[in-house]
This record gives structure tokens, C-alpha cells and sequence, in this order.
């Protein structure tokens, strides 16, 4: 009985920690819950205000790609600070409506867009273009190349866009090519932030 008590309460203190708060902007504060979810890792309140400070001037009415929204945390802190559209992918139904959830609450629909997918086969298809990409994919994939090259393949970027990646710092460092370059990095905890310019032709 005393054992069975212990789980539960282990349990409750999990679901109680899936919290996450936006760091600047208008919304700056405002708590998000996220679900319990195999690989679902929200970036960190300092990984946050580190990607933030270096992206400043380049948020403002700007289209961002959150991909492997998870949480949303990253869609969600661009909007606080003015982001012009956010679109959010996840392969998860119940990532997806608590998103949408908090579009609502937080008045950001028109802002918004979400959409429920497998991230490589929506990326491979798509013909949009962006401003910013978040790319914070569960760590046991290592897809991180594979996304580059999609991202340069299908021409996702626009000119003067950038991509931000977030790795475990045990993966192999990417490297720089003639097409991609890195511009910040920086390891916290057991998180590496890089963010990436492209070379467009």
C-alpha cells in the first residue's frame, strides 16, 4: 500500500513540474502545460533567453517555423515578441489541441497556425518559405543533417533567414559547408544551441 502511494505521488509531481513560462514580451509570464510525452523536452527558461537575446532584432513581423513544436514554447515566446506568423508541427494530436488551446487563450489565432504531421514528410513537401526556423527534434533521432539538407533542398529559408538547432551536446558537432554556416553557439547543461545562416543563390 505504502509502495503504491509513493508511484502516485511521484506521478503527481511529474504532471505538477510540466510547466513552462514565456520569458519576454507581451506575454512574458504566462505559464504553459505541456503533456507527458516520450522525447517532449521544452528548452529551458536560460537556453530561451540565451536564443532570444541573439535573435532580437530578428523577430519582429517575421514567418517562423516551429517544427517539433512540442510544448510550443518556442512558437509561443516569437509571438510574444512580435512574430508575424507561427506556424506549429507535431505529430501529436494532444500537442496539437493544447496548443491550439493556448492560441486561443493567449488571442494569437491569426497569428497561428497548427498543424498535426510527421515533420520530414511535411518539410519535404513544402513550398513555403520562412524568415526563422526552430528545430528542436527529439535527441534520439539525430536527424539534425537531414533536416539542413531538406531545409536547403526545398528552399525554406528566406534571404537573411536563420534556423536555430537544438542538440544533446554528447551528438556529433555539425559542421560547416560552403552553403551553411554557423553563427552562435553554446552549450548549457546537457543542451547545444547553434544558430545557422544559409548562403542562398
Amino acid at each position: 500500500m505504502h509502495q503504491k502511494k509513493h508511484s502516485k505521488n511521484k506521478s503527481n509531481n511529474r504532471h505538477q513540474n510540466n510547466k513552462v513560462r514565456i520569458t519576454g514580451g507581451q506575454l512574458r509570464g504566462r505559464i504553459l502545460t505541456f503533456a507527458t510525452l516520450d522525447g517532449l523536452r521544452p528548452s529551458g527558461d536560460r537556453s530561451r533567453e540565451t536564443l532570444f537575446n541573439w535573435l532580437m532584432p530578428h523577430i519582429a513581423e517575421r514567418r517562423v517555423l516551429d517544427a517539433f513544436a512540442g510544448s510550443g514554447i518556442l512558437g509561443f515566446e516569437a509571438l510574444s515578441r512580435g512574430a508575424r506568423k507561427v506556424i506549429f508541427l507535431d505529430q501529436s494530436q494532444k500537442v496539437t489541441t493544447q496548443i491550439n488551446q493556448y492560441c486561443q487563450l493567449f488571442n494569437q489565432q491569426a497569428q497561428s497556425q497548427i498543424i498535426q504531421t510527421d515533420t520530414l514528410t511535411w518539410l519535404e513537401n513544402c513550398s513555403k518559405s520562412f524568415d526563422l526556423i526552430f528545430l528542436d527534434p527529439p535527441f534520439a533521432a539525430d536527424s539534425c543533417q537531414q533536416l539542413l539538407n531538406i531545409i536547403q533542398n526545398q528552399k525554406l529559408l528566406n534571404k537573411n533567414g536563420l534556423i536555430y538547432l537544438e542538440q544533446d551536446k554528447s551528438a556529433l558537432p555539425l559542421s560547416e559547408s560552403n552553403n551553411w554556416h554557423i553563427l552562435k553557439q553554446k552549450e548549457m547543461g546537457q543542451v547545444r544551441l547553434t544558430l545557422i545562416s544559409f548562403d542562398l543563390n
